[in-house]
């Protein structure tokens, strides 16, 4: 099971070449617990990481935005994590998105360095305020 919280801060970005009330710069930071309940000693079976993170997203046709990030992370290790996700605003505030992610993670497990790399996709609900 993956959780993760994330605060976005949005700033406008003013250009004569773009609708300054659609691009958005993203400065992101985020919390992540991983538990693994099925892990193996080859496996972590858990961490927790702090992500910073630059994104920007972009207005697409009339209700949805296209969202693409980096985000770092550390703590338990380190991650890599790249991010893209297609929001659709069912209300000025209030979306739900899918995106796909991909990620490498580096850590140490019986002292040695370990990393891991994979992608998924996801699902997303978010509430501006």
């Amino acid at each position: 099971m993956d959780i993760q919280l994330e605060y976005m801060y949005r700033m406008f970005v003013n250009s004569s070449f773009l609708d300054s009330n659609s691009f958005q710069v993203n400065f992101i930071a985020a919390y992540e617990n991983y538990q693994n309940a099925k892990s193996t000693s080859d496996y972590k079976s858990s961490y927790n990481l702090m992500k910073v993170g630059v994104g920007a997203s972009v207005p697409m046709f009339n209700s949805w935005s296209l969202d693409l990030a980096s985000l770092y992370g550390f703590g338990e290790g380190s991650s890599l994590e790249f991010l893209t996700r297609a929001n659709y605003y069912y209300k000025e505030d209030t979306s739900i998105g899918i995106g796909f992610r991909a990620r490498k993670l580096d850590y140490t497990l019986s002292g040695q360095k370990n990393n891991e790399s994979f992608s998924e996709t996801l699902t997303s609900y978010r509430y501006h305020y």
